[in-house]
């Protein structure tokens, strides 16, 4: 069989000795003799390589029959096809040799079985509309736009499809096989409406949603300290209550206490004084609440144009409760 090819590429280069130097037949036979010993030993990407090279001097039916079934053996099949394609188109010579009539019906038959091996691809976009513009590529590859709805014919494998709208993209992947007749649906509602968060959107930059705006962090300070002065004052007095009404009970009908009962009333009085002053630091923080109250919601508009301060500047209180003494602590 190797006899036979020999002698037919022999045959083939005869035949076309007027377009060739001798050189160039003789480079063009032994690439040609390399690229079957390639493909003999399994190596179709080596023996590709050598029959384009041979093909490219000759130009020859025979070489480009073995550059297209080498093609179809790496599953390149759209290549191959087209190899094919571009042997049955070679210009007729004036005494063709049967090999080379031969190497064309070769590539005739094997254009049209690889044809039908060739899967397809439909791309669709879901929520675009008839005018909406998209950038969509195929494995990196544009796709015109006049032939973005049309079936796309691709070699078997896994392929990247994206479609790029108004700055954003959606991305999809799908295998395909032999003989498929696939779609691939991407949603680009988002990007069509403007919806989706990019870098010019309020929210991705920390804008508030609520057109209203939103209440001075102050009101929310004032609420909480409140809240927690009017329990601290509460649970002193409580306990100031009962170290008084414990003390009342040793004392005699004048009111005199004797001096084992002056520690507890000095406890008392303290637990008092702490109870009065927590009361005072509460209704403090509901004068501040009613104030951020009266100033009502901060513009939107100017919360988007304000940088957000950082955590550690953001308005903090706290009461503080010691012994004899009590108070308020923070920054503003």
């Amino acid at each position: 069989m190797a006899a036979l090819c020999s002698a037919a590429l022999v045959a083939a280069l005869a035949s076309s000795a007027h377009a060739q130097t001798a050189a160039d037949r003789e480079t063009a036979r032994t690439l040609f003799d390399d690229g079957k010993k390639k493909r003999d030993s399994g190596n179709i990407a080596g023996a590709l390589e050598a029959f384009r090279a041979a093909d490219a001097i000759m130009h020859a039916p025979t070489t480009g029959l073995a550059v297209a079934r080498s093609f179809a053996s790496l599953g390149r099949i759209i290549e191959a096809r087209e190899a094919a394609v571009a042997v049955e188109q070679l210009p007729l010579g004036p005494k063709e040799s049967p090999a080379f009539a031969d190497a064309r019906k070769s590539a005739s038959q094997l254009a049209a079985e690889l044809a039908g091996r060739i899967p397809t691809l439909t791309i669709v976009l879901k929520g675009a509309q008839p005018t909406t513009e998209a950038a969509i590529t195929v494995d990196g590859v544009a796709v015109p736009a006049a032939a973005a709805k049309a079936p796309r014919r691709l070699d078997p494998g896994t392929h990247v499809v994206v479609a790029a709208i108004k700055g954003g993209e959606v991305r999809g992947e799908i295998t395909l096989n032999e003989h498929d007749v696939k779609s691939i649906d991407l949603d680009v509602t988002e990007l069509v409406n403007g919806t989706q968060v990019t870098k010019n959107d309020p929210k991705a930059s920390g804008g508030s949603s609520d057109s209203r705006g939103s209440y001075s962090p102050l009101l929310w300070v004032g609420v909480g300290v409140a809240v927690v002065g009017a329990a601290a004052g509460t649970v002193t007095g409580l306990v100031s209550m009962g170290k008084t009404s414990d003390v009342e009970s040793g004392c005699g009908p004048n009111n005199k206490c004797p001096p084992s009962t002056h520690d507890a009333l000095d406890g008392a009085r303290m637990f008092a004084t702490l109870s009065t002053v927590s009361f005072i630091v509460a209704g403090a923080g509901a004068g501040v609440a009613v104030v951020a109250l009266a100033m009502g919601r901060r513009s939107p508009n100017a919360e988007q144009k304000a940088s957000a301060p950082p955590p550690s500047s953001a308005p903090r209180v706290s009461p503080w409760v010691g012994v004899g003494s009590a108070g308020l602590s923070g920054s503003f």
